[in-house]
């Protein structure tokens, strides 16, 4: 079977022409690292915020 440009579907290597994504966006990993820290920062100070919040009430330490 010939392979060619999939452009619609999920590729598949035996069938699909496929080019590297780090070839083509060499500061890729960079950026889906940076994007993760950003994330995890802003799940830890929610995450900070609902703790407090319950722990408010369960300890009564309103402010």
């Amino acid at each position: 079977m010939s392979r060619w440009f999939n452009i619609a579907d999920p590729c598949q290597e035996d069938i699909h022409y496929m080019l590297s994504p780090i070839k083509r966006l060499p500061d890729l990993e960079d950026l889906i690292q940076q994007r993760i820290s950003q994330f995890s920062q802003i799940t830890l100070t929610v995450t900070s915020v609902i703790i407090h919040y319950h722990l408010s009430f369960i300890l009564d330490i309103s402010n």
